[in-house]
């Protein structure tokens, strides 16, 4: 997602906010690009990536939001 090489500059920020809550407690939400956590001000704290497939290992990944290039 650096530099708007996968996706547009207008479609980067859509997929890149919260969209749905997983957990209110914990302030984990669900947007198009993965999981997310907010701090109580609502803002991000950090972007979520996991996955697995059948024999292959799982994958966890966290980006802050810092450390996007955008």
């Amino acid at each position: 997602m650096t530099h708007y090489q996968i996706l547009s500059k207008v479609m980067t920020p859509l997929f890149l906010i919260p969209r749905e809550v997983v957990s209110a407690k914990q302030n984990i939400y669900y947007g198009y690009c993965g999981y997310m956590e907010l701090d109580d001000q609502k803002e991000i704290v950090k972007y979520i990536q996991m996955g697995y497939d059948p024999g292959v290992f799982s994958v966890l990944s966290i980006i802050p939001p810092q450390k996007l290039l955008l």
